[in-house]
């Protein structure tokens, strides 16, 4: 139950977050991870590269999940039905 309740939160605290980078960007300011606040529009290459390969790897995760878990649900249907 605990871990849920810090899960939440973390989820919480984040979406806070990016909330605040897309209302800033709208002002013409820049926030980048952890709290680097900058003039403007420019963001370090090396960042956008971090960016990119994390966005193909959160979506190799979530698209493997997703096949193993429609696999399982799959196997496991006696009538043949998929139930999500």
């Amino acid at each position: 139950m605990t871990r849920r309740i810090i899960a939440k939160v973390i989820v919480a605290i984040l979406t806070i977050y990016c909330i605040s980078v897309i209302a800033a960007y709208f002002y013409n300011t820049s926030i980048t991870f952890p709290f680097f606040v900058s003039d403007g529009s420019y963001v370090p290459e090396h960042r956008l590269k971090a960016i990119r390969l994390s966005v193909f790897g959160t979506f190799i995760f979530f698209a493997a999940h997703f096949f193993l878990r429609f696999k399982k649900i799959l196997s496991n249907s006696s009538n043949g039905s998929i139930d999500f």
